[in-house]
């Protein structure tokens, strides 16, 4: 059979297309990784899932650039992996990956050589794979080092940087960091930073400097620095109150000599998250603990009234009219103090939830509404629609 002119130029362009991104490897990790040690490479590996969206935009525009696919297809061996089944899921536990998605650089024998979380841009990836070769770039030259002993103020600046970004425990590194420096060192941009991107614990001497300076280290980063604060001791506190009465006490302690402004706040906030963490869910309390919350310290917080209204209707346990009520009453008052798509969407599915035909469908045109001026996604509020007028 003859093919014509404009078949084979076709042929020859979809070829030429796919050999420009990324070619992945077709087979299972022990063929894998036999084939990396014949020739001598290392090991690319994209972990991800089907349902993940960073995932899917970095399959569509990173993976398939003529300069990435070049380097990657001339210097590693790439393999896509689905970390929720088959091999995927014990590979998921031996890496540590617990965002998606998260790119792996392994050697033959599976030891790891560099790792990076979050999707990447063309020219990130691109750097990311040159990272990978350099071992004095690459997050497992890098952990060598350091457990052989370096020190140097510069290099575990930039052990806990990139090893922090790969969601990597950075602990001790980080706490010595800290604690070996003068206060008069640690107040540089690059220290608030790093504070900011790898300190999660109240007592480390990094989180206690910027608890100490609040006022002058936000002046070297746009970061809101009261918002870090509030979520390292609500983290604090929420870890010990799983531990048991002694360790939450403790931590309730240090709070308070602390002299953290919004120490009551806090406690309010973990009483109840506390009991949304509970086998068994007591929502009559839940309900009254985040309602007390609301209404005595976070009158204005429409975004967490959103959050927490969401919630209660996508929970099939809460079906109390009573207790969805107050949960509409919470979306009520986030659409009244800052009105948006997402709030006025879960005003309508409330109303829905609780049988209300009229205000719901009204609000959910609302919604729509809102989604097209802003540019945003209404096809759930439209399939909402559709069940509402079913009621």
């Amino acid at each position: 059979m003859r093919l014509s002119l404009t078949t084979l130029l076709l042929l020859f362009t979809v070829v030429l297309i796919n050999a420009q991104g990324i070619q992945f490897f077709e087979g299972d990790l022990a063929a894998l990784k036999q084939k990396a040690k014949e020739e001598n490479k290392v090991i690319f590996v994209d972990a991800f899932t089907t349902w993940c969206g960073p995932c899917k935009w970095m399959a569509a525009n990173s993976f398939p650039d003529e300069n990435v696919g070049k380097y990657f297809n001339e210097n590693l061996i790439s393999y896509q992996l689905d970390m929720e089944k088959g091999e995927g899921l014990d590979f998921a536990k031996k890496y540590d990956v617990r965002a998606y998605p998260t790119l792996i650089f392994i050697d033959a024998e599976g030891d790891l050589v560099h790792k990076a979380v979050g999707a990447l841009n063309p020219e990130q990836l691109l750097q990311t794979g040159k990272d990978a070769l350099d071992p004095n770039a690459n997050i497992g030259g890098l952990i060598d080092r350091y457990e052989a002993g370096e020190r140097d103020m510069d290099f575990i600046r930039t052990y806990l940087t990139k090893s922090s970004r790969a969601m990597m425990d950075v602990k001790e590194a980080a706490d010595w960091y800290f604690y070996f420096q003068d206060e008069k060192d640690l107040m540089t941009k690059e220290n608030v930073e790093l504070i900011l991107g790898i300190v999660n614990n109240t007592n480390n001497k990094g989180f206690q400097f910027l608890l100490k300076n609040q006022d002058e280290c936000q002046k070297l980063t746009d970061y809101p620095i009261d918002q870090y604060i509030e979520q390292t001791f609500l983290q604090s506190l929420a870890n010990a109150k799983q531990k048991g009465e002694g360790a939450y006490s403790a931590a309730v302690s240090d709070l308070k000599k602390s002299g953290y402004k919004d120490a009551e706040k806090l406690l309010a906030r973990v009483e109840f998250v506390s009991l949304l963490r509970a086998e068994d869910k007591d929502w009559q309390l839940i309900t009254r603990k985040i309602d007390r919350y609301f209404n005595k310290f976070a009158p204005n917080d429409a975004q967490m009234r959103n959050q927490m209204a969401w919630s209660y209707y996508t929970n099939d346990a809460i079906q109390d009219k009573k207790l969805l009520t107050m949960a509409l009453n919470w979306a009520k008052k986030s659409v009244e103090l800052d009105e948006g798509y997402a709030n006025t969407d879960t005003y309508a599915a409330l109303l829905y939830k609780l049988g209300m035909k009229k205000e719901a469908a009204e609000a959910a045109k609302k919604a729509i509404q809102l989604a097209k001026k802003s540019g945003e996604d209404a096809s759930e509020t439209e399939a909402l629609l559709e069940k509402i007028n079913k009621l």
